[in-house]
């Protein structure tokens, strides 16, 4: 996938998340998308209230996506999500509503 054409979108999401814990929630977000994570992002310091999660996968048919998530810990879980993809469908697909 290259940088000119496909496709991009982005969405942003409040999570509740109780007793929360970096690793669970990254935990949590790779199984809920289906991606594995790139560049050891799933690695988070401690004492950090953000995070940049960057993600890649395979959709069906065999159309590459990658996922950057964004994600901020204050009262809750503030998490953006961006991908991309040389097809509509997995774009559509990651940042639809959760739930």
């Amino acid at each position: 996938m290259g940088s000119g054409g496909g496709t991009k979108g982005d969405k942003i999401y409040g999570l509740m998340i109780l007793g929360f814990l970096w690793t669970e929630a990254v935990g949590n977000i790779l199984k809920f998308l289906g991606t594995h994570p790139c560049e050891k992002s799933d690695n988070v310091p401690d004492n950090k209230n953000t995070h940049t999660l960057l993600l890649a996968g395979v959709f069906r048919a065999g159309h590459d996506i990658l996922v950057c998530s964004q994600l901020l810990l204050l009262d809750t879980v503030t998490m953006q999500v961006t991908a991309r993809s040389s097809e509509e469908l997995p774009v559509d697909i990651i940042v639809a509503p959760v739930g």
